[in-house]
């Protein structure tokens, strides 16, 4: 299911919205993210927001898989 999700959610985003890019932002704790990377998010950067840490992950409308 989780593939037929992000097929929806990544085709509103470009298609329908006209996005450029789609951005998750996890905690540096999370480590479980092959997932991600494999739907050809990349990481991006470090920031910091409210005091707590976060990676940003990318996906630019050029690399969707």
């Amino acid at each position: 299911m989780g593939k037929i999700l992000y097929k929806e959610i990544i085709s509103k985003a470009f298609d329908g919205l006209g996005l450029n890019s789609v951005q998750v932002l996890f905690p540096p704790s999370r480590t479980r993210i092959n997932g991600l990377l494999r739907l050809g998010f990349k990481k991006d950067k470090e920031l910091e927001i409210g005091n707590e840490r976060f990676i940003r992950y990318r996906l630019d409308k050029t690399d969707k898989s």
